[in-house]
């Protein structure tokens, strides 16, 4: 199975439908967005979503009344951090801007896979026996790797994708 990795879209509508078409090409079977949407209305691309959804807010989420702890069609928001199993694989995903919950959830060694966001900066790594994916931002990245991620379940392996 594939999951498709976002985050930080700060508003940028038009590159939000941009990474979604891409995940409707490629049959990701779910997405996960790892924060800093900025407002509420930006939920309005994701009527073209053919799969699953998860998400965590960011500390740019302006709109928190609207947004925390509400499934929205066929998006469910975690509070903080989410944690989910998908074919098998452990995984928890939180914005970042915590260094703390990212550093507990990626030392735990209870994950597969964690998922952030927040720095703007593409990164894959393993940490002992789990992988960390930071997709970076699918504009204005900090490290010229404006894109998303891929992540096979059934592999375990994540790639970057530039937009």
């Amino acid at each position: 199975m594939l999951i498709g990795i976002i985050s930080d879209t700060h508003n940028n509508i038009s590159v939000f439908q941009k990474a979604i078409g891409k995940f409707n090409r490629l049959k990701v079977e779910a997405i996960f967005h790892c924060g800093d949407w900025s407002s509420f209305f930006m939920l309005e691309a994701c009527k073209k979503i053919k799969c699953e959804f998860f998400s965590v807010l960011g500390n740019n989420d302006y709109d928190l009344f609207e947004f925390k702890g509400r499934s929205v069609g066929k998006i469910y928001f975690g509070n903080g951090h989410l944690e989910k199993e998908i074919d098998g694989r452990r995984i928890a995903m939180c914005h970042g801007n915590s260094a703390f919950l990212l550093d507990f959830l990626l030392e735990s060694g209870r994950y597969d896979l964690v998922l952030s966001g927040h720095t703007h900066i593409a990164s894959i790594e393993k940490i002992r026996n789990t992988l960390h994916i930071n997709p970076g931002a699918p504009f204005h990245s900090r490290n010229n790797i404006p894109g998303i991620a891929i992540y096979d379940t059934k592999s375990g392996t994540g790639n970057l994708i530039i937009l």
